[in-house]
């Protein structure tokens, strides 16, 4: 990480506030005041972490992407919270538009090894196809948002993929398991609302999302050292 005294407290507070959130999911009924403050401070504090870590111009193209990515998932973040199907719609929008962010970001590197290894995109496309199977007769209305959605994360995931031979390894590996727990994350997410709701699942997706969003940043960052 960065060697700045400031860029290592935004990420211990940022970790701090992944714990009181993950908390707060047992905490729902008794104290929902906890989860509605420490969600909505995620994106931000990994955001203020980003800005204080980034070694360059913070308007640079790659910089704006990156920021513009965390701006929409904490968009995402907040509509996902309020119930009915129009904040559920502009949530997968916003989260939509975060995928594309990284995508666009993560194809910057290089694209030349998948081109010369495609066949390892395979098993993300499998995934999305199988996710998309068991998912599909709960969609309803929501059929086409939903396969749009499947689709550009399951880009992020490749171009994350991408990135190998053309990173540091300590760069491809935390971009590519971010974007992995990210993928997981989402399949949680559709898969407990629209075909089998379980417990356990709001704890699943905001531990994998929490570490997923945290080593897309830190992964990126390490390109600039």
């Amino acid at each position: 990480m960065a060697n700045s005294p400031s860029s290592r407290q935004l990420a211990i507070l940022y970790g701090l506030i992944g714990l009181i959130e993950l908390i707060s999911e047992y905490m729902r009924e008794s104290f929902p005041l906890l989860h509605t403050i420490s969600k909505p401070l995620l994106m931000p504090v990994l955001l203020l972490f980003f800005r204080a870590s980034w070694r360059g111009s913070l308007t640079e193209k790659p910089a704006v992407i990156m920021q513009l990515a965390l701006v929409f998932s904490f968009l995402g973040d907040v509509f996902l919270m309020l119930s009915g199907e129009k904040w559920f719609i502009l949530g997968l929008g916003s989260f939509l538009l975060a995928q594309l962010g990284y995508a666009i970001l993560f194809s910057r590197d290089s694209r030349s090894w998948l081109l010369k290894h495609p066949w390892w995109c395979v098993p993300f496309l499998l995934y999305a196809m199988i996710l998309l199977y068991i998912i599909w007769p709960g969609l309803g209305a929501l059929k086409l948002p939903v396969f749009v959605y499947a689709t550009a994360i399951v880009l992020m995931a490749i171009m994350a993929l991408a990135r190998n031979k053309a990173v540091s390894k300590q760069s491809f590996l935390l971009v590519l398991v971010g974007a992995i727990l990210f993928v997981i994350s989402d399949s949680i997410i559709a898969i407990n609302k629209f075909s089998y709701p379980f417990e356990a699942s709001r704890l699943l997706i905001m531990s994998t999302y929490i570490s997923g969003q945290f080593l897309i940043v830190w992964g990126y960052l390490t390109v600039r050292r």
